[in-house]
């Protein structure tokens, strides 16, 4: 399995299932209708190793709604991931 690939397709499938739950995000600026996964990098710093998921059509300042994602993408993966929203 490429490590990659499966963090986009896994990071596509639950923008997909969250655009069911959108009411929970009501004060997130996102835009609904063109989210998705633009890329995923490894990330080695300070902080530690992670996969950083980058997600186009929501607001840098959505805080609830990256952390809500991390935490799906973490549950279906099993791995260290930080979510980063851009317009």
């Amino acid at each position: 399995m490429q490590v990659f690939p499966y963090l986009r397709d896994v990071a596509d499938s639950v923008l997909e299932s969250v655009k069911a739950r959108k009411n929970l995000f009501q004060n997130e600026p996102v835009n609904w209708g063109s989210l998705r996964c633009s890329d995923v990098r490894l990330v080695r710093d300070d902080a530690g190793t992670r996969f950083l998921i980058k997600v186009e059509e929501a607001s840098p300042e959505a805080t609830f709604f990256k952390q809500y994602l991390a935490e799906r993408i973490k549950h279906e993966t099993l791995l260290d991931v930080e979510v980063q929203t851009e317009w």
